[in-house]
């Protein structure tokens, strides 16, 4: 008979891919948030104890849930020291090649349309605010292009053409 066995949260880490770039600002914000956490965690480690002390575990909701909730911290604790030490700050030195790397914003038109893009790991992405990652098919499309460079993009069965009109 084989036992269930639950894989830890650094096994989970270890198997899905994780883009590391991030900004100064998210990874200010990710040591924040493990401070938080810690400060957090030491109520929540009594309350598992107050609450087992309440009797039969297995029938004891409040014990549950504190394990759970417990559970919940110690893991989103973990991911973030993960990403903290592997972290790799984007560099955000003005651009003087005129190329487009990670951290650029890029100014493009298309059908008329001027838009401006910052490229950044997409950890930092935000379509709605015009962060796009790196690893989307626009940014992956601008990547290593000049100003007045075009880049013809298919999604969705429509082909977009867009122009390169600045790079900051």
């Amino acid at each position: 008979m084989r036992l269930a066995t639950r894989k830890s949260e650094k096994d989970r880490l270890l198997l899905s891919p994780v883009d590391h770039l991030v900004t100064a600002q998210k990874l200010k914000n990710y040591q924040s948030e493990i401070i938080q956490l810690n400060q957090t965690r030491i109520p929540a480690a009594s309350e598992v104890a107050r609450t087992a002390a309440m009797g039969d575990l297995s029938e004891n909701a409040a014990y549950q849930f504190a394990k759970q909730h417990l559970r919940s911290l110690l893991n989103r604790i973990t991911k973030l020291e993960n990403l903290i030490a592997h972290a790799v700050v984007i560099n955000s030195s003005p651009n003087l090649t005129g190329k487009v790397m990670i951290g650029n914003s890029v100014t493009v038109s298309c059908n008329g349309l001027t838009q401006k893009f910052q490229i950044l790991g997409s950890q930092d992405a935000k379509p709605q605010a015009g962060r796009i990652s790196h690893s989307s098919p626009l940014g992956q499309a601008l990547l290593g292009k000049l100003i007045g460079d075009q880049i013809s993009l298919t999604v969705a069965n429509k082909t977009m053409v867009y122009t390169i009109q600045r790079v900051e």
